[in-house]
């Protein structure tokens, strides 16, 4: 080095700096993983660029001589990297010729930045641990090898540049049995050759074998492909020397097959590329949905048809129980007048119990439903108090709202009122005919004192307070012409 420091790399101890002074050896110095190198083992040293550089096993290292080690190198780093290189030597234009492993390689120099350059050729050729370069001029780079050295022309090397070309050779599909799709293209190489129809491929032919090559017949060993199947890959495949490709399973879609070679030049062919359709599986085509739209409709149909056949079915039965029950009482009239009156006395008995007990039962109902609305209401105005989202707030507001309308909902007070009637012999209308001033509320109000029901029954089925209740039965009166002294129960029972 410039210290006239002599630098011997040993296969399995590290590196040696030997100081002479006055031809002796004044000091041998070894440099270890523990000054800097990563390993002990294959270290292999050189002077390039003035710098006293270490090839390894995970890149370049080189001597700082402030700091007395080996440091990853912040030159040779961005050029080779983690590369396991084993042998460097500049030539006179500022390239750094090197062998990485068993590979011959240039880092050219234009100027500000280094690109590498591979000689496969060459591969393997150069004997390990007697590796030699000797780079005359441009045109005569002598590589030592195992018998001899090889002679090496590279600036002819560099201005062999073939424009590369690449074409689809072979395209099958596979299934049940293989299916050729496209067998090559046979018109001029130098010619791109277009797609006319991209295929359909019927789901059970979705399994692909590619084959395809380079039209550049020369420097076969340093053509490399990449391929990318758009519509599946996601990016280009790495480099590789590999003719063919394959892909299964490939699902239901559109795709394009697309390839292209590089050479060790850095050159770069057009992209060949073959489109194909694989179609859906019959069970997801259009016509399937169509058919399972169709079954669903029918199905429809089916119910429909059938619920419109049992109501039928029940408005027959009716009405032969009708027939015959007019039958059986006319066979009674016919036996005897009295027995008719008693038996119709009788069953008129039982429909009034009846109905007194379906009147009973649907006044508990409307008692228990008001009740039960009542409550659901006062949960929800707990609940909504303690809301913050403004969406759930509109929610509950809804459903509010939605229950006050059920409560001012008059037709479960229909139904009652027709079951009412029929108990008590038209009470209603009569009190209509009787009195047509009085009210729909005054009419229900009637009902509930008649059925002798207790002010909070009345209340909770009328939905107002108990005092409410005291003012209605007092303006019932009033309206109703009924002395105070007269009870209003006793007064509806006589009516």
């Amino acid at each position: 080095d410039d210290h006239n420091n002599i630098w011997v790399s040993h296969p399995y101890k590290g590196v040696y700096k030997i100081r002479v002074k006055d031809m002796r050896t004044k000091s041998v110095l070894l440099y270890t993983d523990k000054k800097g190198l990563p390993s002990t083992f294959n270290n292999h040293i050189y002077k390039v660029k003035n710098r006293i550089a270490v090839g390894t096993e995970k890149g370049v290292y080189e001597y700082n001589a402030t700091k007395d080690k080996f440091e990853i190198s912040n030159f040779f780093n961005p050029i080779f990297g983690k590369k396991y290189v084993r042998y460097l030597k500049e030539d006179a234009q500022g390239n750094i010729w090197f062998i990485e492993e068993k590979k011959l390689g240039v880092a050219q120099y234009n100027g500000k930045t280094y690109n590498i350059l591979y000689i496969p050729e060459l591969n393997g050729k150069t004997l390990g641990g007697f590796e030699h370069i000797n780079c005359v001029d441009k045109n005569n780079v002598f590589i030592g090898a195992q018998k001899g050295f090889y002679h090496l022309n590279y600036e002819k090397y560099l201005a062999n540049d073939v424009k590369q070309q690449v074409r689809i050779s072979l395209v099958k599909s596979f299934g049940k049995s293989d299916k050729v799709l496209f067998g090559g293209y046979f018109g001029d190489v130098n010619e791109n050759a277009a797609q006319k129809i991209a295929p359909k491929i019927k789901h059970g032919w979705n399994s692909f074998h590619f084959e395809y090559s380079s039209t550049v017949s020369k420097n076969k060993a340093n053509t490399f492909y990449s391929c990318y199947l758009k519509g599946f890959d996601e990016k280009w495949s790495a480099l590789d020397k590999k003719t063919e490709k394959d892909y299964t399973n490939l699902p239901a879609g559109d795709y394009v097959f697309m390839v292209k070679t590089h050479d060790n030049l850095g050159n770069e062919s057009a992209v060949a590329s073959y489109e194909f359709t694989i179609l859906p599986p019959w069970y997801q085509s259009i016509v399937a949905y169509l058919v399972y739209g169709l079954i669903f409709l029918g199905i429809i149909y089916l119910v429909y048809k059938r619920q419109q056949r049992k109501i039928t079915n029940q408005r027959i039965a009716f009405l032969k129980e009708q027939e015959h029950t007019k039958y059986m009482h006319q066979l009674e009239m016919d036996k005897s007048e009295k027995e008719i009156i008693k038996l119709k006395n009788e069953k008129l008995e039982l429909e009034i119990e009846t109905k007194n007990s379906e009147l009973a039962s649907n006044t508990m109902h409307l008692v228990q439903k008001a009740d039960m609305m009542s409550k659901i209401k006062g949960e929800l105005f707990k609940l909504k108090k303690e809301l913050k989202d403004d969406t759930q707030t509109a929610d509950f507001n809804k459903i509010i709202r939605l229950l006050n309308a059920e409560e001012k909902s008059d037709e479960s007070w229909e139904q009652f009122s027709v079951h009412f009637d029929k108990v008590h012999v038209d009470f209603i209308k009569h009190l209509k005919d009787t009195y047509p001033a009085i009210t729909s509320n005054e009419l229900r109000l009637s009902a509930y004192l008649k059925m002798n029901l207790s002010t909070k029954e009345i209340a909770k089925l009328m939905k107002i307070s108990p005092r409410g209740v005291e003012i209605g039965r007092y303006r019932l009166r009033k309206k109703l012409n009924v002395p105070s002294n007269v009870n209003l129960f006793e007064f509806f029972n006589a009516v």
